[in-house]
């Protein structure tokens, strides 16, 4: 079973999640017209410290597995 730890990420964790990001999308060509491509994912690192957001890094074996991150409406 695998075990996973749980983090608040930081600005330095900003490429990590845009890969996972990226991976993430990758898997839209199943079900989307063909010739799509997935968007570069953007993950300005200024927002991942930002107070009024609220964010979770999830790790397993030291690698990002996943992550979710929740902020303000007014202000996305």
């Amino acid at each position: 079973m695998t075990q996973f730890t749980f983090r608040t990420p930081t600005a330095r964790d900003a490429d990590a999640i845009a890969e996972t990001v990226a991976e993430g999308l990758a898997g839209y060509r199943v079900f989307t017209r063909a010739g799509w491509e997935p968007p570069s994912p953007d993950v300005p690192t200024a927002r991942l410290e930002e107070p009024s957001r609220w964010s979770l890094l999830a790790e397993a074996a030291g690698e990002p597995a996943g992550h979710v991150a929740f902020m303000p409406a007014a202000r996305h």
